[in-house]
């Protein structure tokens, strides 16, 4: 290899450095091939293998560094562990922010140091990367962004020259924007519900105040709950809280204002029943005059009874070992068919009831029973809010589905306790006898569908008749526990012997623990979209590899160029101008002359120094013959960069403006919050607005940098500067490491760091609003109110035209008052005081109060004047215990005559007219 010698003098030197000589017409796009110019020296050589790796070992590990990243974040994404990082909902809108915030900083800080790393890297192999003049200016071009990398694509349609190489460029490019949209989509917030244990006291099981209170308490029992029976029917499954079939189950004694479930304990009432052979009943008849049969029940000593003979009839029969006796005239069947052992008559019934239906009825067996109690222990899942248990949560079942005969005596049976709910048999047996209102017999009549004023004798199961009694051992104790009858009643009521009973003591519920697990809606986490990490993930691997020709490239020129500045093309320009005469007839720079110029083999042997000059001249073209420096100035500014260009420039920053001052006034007028959508689409929602804001911001700065590169550079090449800053600028300008670089380089040796720094400042600018643009918006959750319009029910109406079964029925609700002023206010929905008001059809959890109709009774009273009060005897045979007299009270003004038998606090109506 062969040196060139060193110029002798400045004029000789000049001659072969001037940069408008003959031989360059063009210095920013002459570049050649080195290795064949200059000569490494011993320094270099030690420090090449270091330059080298270096950065290809940086430019590696970065791009390494960001697929192991998504690996993580797609492995976080499949096991959900960013679920784990929960927020209280009122910090939605702040965290949300913070996320995107954080996310795109480090996105925009990550992806700037990759450009700028892989640019450098691909600067310094582009010689060695292209085949010609042209290729290597395209590549150059390309790696100003995004925006030039597109039009250098564009270019090649025209020109072919590097089309490999610049979709290379504009892939890796298109690479870093998809990151700057999916790195800020990766996270995001969603409400979810959080389930926190919360622990909560419960009311359980009816049980003896005290051991002071026992008999009281039984004869509250055996005296009130089975009178609340017949109104069983008018209470559904949310009134009847604490109550499930055959099961009493725990409530809590303070229901939550949030969702959650709570596990309670629960006790199921089985009861299992056996026949009683009819040999062993010792039918017989009482009286000849009689019409049945008389039976001895039990041992020790036995119960004679005379059971009633009409078809489908059931009654109980008083026990005390934790059993009862009953008998049906129904057909009683176990799962297969069989009878156990019915006592099979033929038996009219009384006259005295065909003559009050007008049927002859007629039965012809009875069957009798014996049926034992035991408690199953349970478990269930109630509604903390509500108390209402979920279906099919009691654990076990014990309603029965299948029977099979046996006898009583053959039923095991578990001892007796001294609990209340062990007193059940007592209870049921003295109920037929205290009870006119309504009895267990009736209860189970309707139960099983047996119509006892019918001929037509009806088929039981066996199973039917134990899950009945079930349910109606369970309905008396929850009557007991969770319906108290008004003490007035209790204190005046007679019992069938006259008597006031002793039954002022009511059961009380035992206290129990549960542990709720409420469901916090106020709450948001941390989510992953798993699409977004994946689209990141092979974005990423696909940005690696097409860094990878850069990676293994060799470097052909370890004291080239590292970049692509105005001082280096200079440089290379002074060092190899071989390609002069190719390119001095090119009279305006225009990208498609000068591109179709270099199209010129870079690894053609460079010539020698062509004419030398001993002064810096313009290009002798002839056509340049005449023309003033200056116009020739401004015709090529204007070639190179037209107004218009400006103005686009210009129309870009003045819309980002408008566009920002309109979010301002939006944000201030709070008109976003008109779009709103239901909270179970949140998530998608705000992955959508983070992707859409991203994604524009990423478009709109690409062009928008785009043209702001292209008239600044245009503009520095123009003005009369120091040569090096006019490098340091054009080199600033290709992206926010670059701007960094030189702005570092600025230490040593400054030429313009105002201007450098303004760049920065510029560049700057962008990061922020690629960091700010997709946190513009964000979605919230908050309470909205939808009006729907709901089916109510109102106060009660006539059901017929004549009116008479709807007063017949009015005039039964009387027995239903003892229990109305200590209902809970939760049965008792529709009243309130003295106003009757409308009440929803079906309730809406979560919704909000609602506007209804009521009526309100006002009754005015009146004294009677002229009241006559005489007093009246009364035969021996209808005098009352303590000889109370009787009054005739009437009043000739009103028409009113009312003999009335009086006791302290109650009066019995005799006659009133």
């Amino acid at each position: 290899m062969e040196r060139r010698p060193r110029p002798e003098s400045y004029e000789e030197y000049s001659s072969a450095e001037d940069p408008s000589s003959e031989q360059a017409a063009v210095s920013l796009l002459t570049m050649d091939h080195l290795v064949d110019r200059l000569e490494p020296s011993v320094a270099t050589e030690r420090k090449g293998f270091l330059r080298k790796h270096l950065l290809s070992a940086l430019c590696f590990t970065l791009h390494l560094w960001l697929v192991l990243v998504h690996v993580a974040i797609l492995i976080s994404a499949i096991k959900h562990w960013e679920h784990r990082f929960t927020f209280p909902i009122e910090h939605q809108t702040t965290v949300s922010f913070w996320t995107t915030v954080v996310t795109q900083s480090f996105g925009t800080i990550y992806c700037a140091l990759l450009v700028f790393v892989t640019q450098r890297l691909a600067m310094r192999h582009n010689l060695g990367l292209t085949k010609t003049l042209t290729a290597a200016h395209d590549c150059i071009s390309a790696w100003a962004g995004l925006g030039s990398a597109l039009t250098t694509l564009l270019n090649q349609v025209f020109v072919p020259a590097s089309v490999f190489g610049t979709l290379n460029i504009v892939g890796y490019l298109g690479c870093i924007s998809v990151l700057h949209i999916t790195i800020p989509a990766i996270l995001s917030l969603e409400a979810f519900n959080a389930t926190v244990a919360v622990s909560a006291i419960t009311s359980g099981f009816p049980e003896y105040a005290n051991s002071m209170s026992i008999n009281s308490t039984q004869d509250y029992m055996t005296t009130f709950p089975a009178r609340f029976l017949p109104w069983r029917g008018i209470f559904d499954d949310s009134l009847t809280l604490g109550l499930s079939g055959s099961s009493l189950y725990e409530m809590l004694k303070n229901t939550t204002s949030r969702p959650g479930q709570a596990q309670v304990a629960a006790l199921g009432f089985k009861i299992s029943c056996g026949y009683l052979s009819a040999d062993s009943l010792n039918p017989r008849d009482p009286a000849p005059e009689a019409t049945g049969f008389m039976f001895d029940i039990g041992e020790n000593p036995a119960v004679q009874i005379f059971p009633s003979v009409l078809p489908n009839e059931v009654s109980i029969i008083n026990n005390n070992d934790n059993s009862i006796y009953m008998y049906t005239t129904a057909t009683v069947v176990d799962s297969h068919g069989a009878q156990g052992s019915p006592f099979i008559f033929s038996q009219q019934s009384p006259s005295f009831l065909q003559n009050i239906t007008g049927i002859n009825l007629k039965t012809s067996q009875i069957q009798f029973l014996q049926c034992f109690k035991s408690s199953v222990a349970q478990s269930g899942v109630i509604d903390s809010q509500s108390n209402a248990i979920a279906a099919g949560s009691l654990y076990p079942n014990i309603q029965e589905n299948y029977s099979a005969w046996i006898l009583a005596s053959e039923v095991v049976a578990p001892a007796q306790s001294s609990s209340l709910l062990d007193s059940w048999s007592e209870i049921l047996g003295h109920q037929q006898e205290n009870n006119d209102d309504g009895t267990p017999e009736e209860y189970l009549m309707t139960y099983l569908g047996l119509n006892p004023l019918t001929n037509v004798s009806s088929v039981v199961s066996l199973h039917d008749i134990e899950n009945a009694l079930s349910n109606l051992v369970a309905m008396i104790f929850w009557t007991a526990g969770h319906v108290q009858v008004n003490p007035w009643y209790i204190k005046y009521s007679l019992d069938p012997n006259g008597d006031v009973p002793d039954a002022g003591a009511f059961p009380v519920l035992d206290s129990g623990n549960a542990t709720i697990l409420q469901l916090e809606t106020t709450q948001v986490r941390l989510t992953s979209n798993l699409i977004v990490v994946i689209v990141g993930l092979a974005t990423s691997v696909v940005e690696m590899l097409l860094c990878i020709p850069f990676l293994l490239a060799a470097i052909q020129h370890p004291v080239g160029p590292q970049s692509a500045g105005l001082l280096h093309t200079i440089w290379l320009w002074r060092n190899h101008r071989g390609f002069s005469p190719q390119l001095r007839n090119v009279h305006w720079p225009r990208e498609t002359t000068l591109r179709k110029a270099g199209l010129i083999p870079l690894q053609q042997h460079a010539t020698e120094y062509g004419h030398r000059h001993t002064k810096w001249e313009h290009s002798k073209n002839p056509q340049d013959e005449g023309v003033p420096r200056d116009h020739w100035s401004s015709t090529m500014a204007a070639h190179l960069l037209g107004p218009e260009h400006a103005t686009m420039c210009l129309v870009l920053h003045i819309l980002l403006v408008v566009a920002y001052v309109a979010a301002l006034v939006f944000a201030v007028a709070r008109k976003e919050h008109s779009v709103i959508f239901s909270i179970n689409k949140q998530q998608n929602v705000s992955f959508l607005c983070k992707v859409a804001t991203t994604a524009f911001g990423t478009i709109y700065y690409t062009v928008l940098i785009y043209w702001t590169q292209r008239l600044a550079v245009a503009c520095l090449i123009q003005q009369h500067s120091l040569l090096a800053a006019t490098h340091d600028k054009v080199w600033a300008w290709t992206g926010t490491g670059s701007a960094l670089s030189a702005l570092y380089h600025q230490i040593k040796w400054p030429t313009s760091s105002v201007g450098i720094f303004a760049i920065l400042l510029y560049w700057g600018a962008i990061s922020i609003l690629h960091v700010t643009t997709p946190a513009l918006v964000s979605v919230e959750s908050f309470n909205f109110s939808v009006p729907t319009n709901v089916e109510t029910r109102s106060i009660p109406q006539w059901s017929d035209n004549s009116h008479s079964s709807t007063l017949l029925y009015l005039t039964t609700t009387g027995p239903f008052l003892p229990w109305i002023n200590y209902l809970d206010p939760s049965k008792k929905i529709g009243l309130s005081n003295a106003s009757l008001y409308d009440v929803l059809e079906q309730s809406y959890p979560g919704s909000g109060p609602t506007g209804i109709s009521a009526v309100g009774f006002n009754i005015s009273c009146g004294y009677v004047p002229n009241i006559t009060v005489t007093t009246v005897p009364v035969s021996p045979e209808y005098q009352a215990e303590g000889d109370y007299p009787l009054y005739n009270i009437s009043s000739d003004a009103n028409n009113l005559y009312w003999p009335s038998f009086f006791q302290t606090g109650k009066k019995f109506p005799i006659s009133p007219r």
